[in-house]
């Protein structure tokens, strides 16, 4: 889900990248967490997180988790609960999103 100005550009990205028909974008919805039983995973790469509620629920309904090599991930989960990327490494979050899809 994607909300605020940010929507076009990643339009853009998942085009450029031929992602359109694996990549879905849904308009913001209060009631997202029923959506963890059918997603492939999250992905979190965040470069701060305080309290990552989001990651919290979807380890919790078993959702497959691509995390952010920061603090705040790495407080919450481990390599036996998620799959880590460092921050700025696009190339390495590919490969691990390819590998979460086995």
């Amino acid at each position: 889900m994607v909300k605020g100005g940010e929507r076009t550009r990643i339009e853009q990205e998942i085009k450029s990248a031929s992602l359109y028909d694996n990549v879905k974008l849904l308009p913001y919805q209060p009631d997202w967490w029923r959506w963890l039983g059918a997603a492939s995973g999250l992905l979190s790469m965040s470069r701060y997180e305080g309290n990552p509620n989001a990651v919290l629920e979807a380890m919790a309904g078993l959702c497959p988790v691509i995390l952010s090599d920061i603090p705040g991930h790495c407080e919450i989960a481990d390599t036996s609960s998620a799959l880590f990327v460092p921050v700025d490494d696009a190339q390495m979050l590919v490969d691990r999103n390819r590998r979460s899809l086995g």
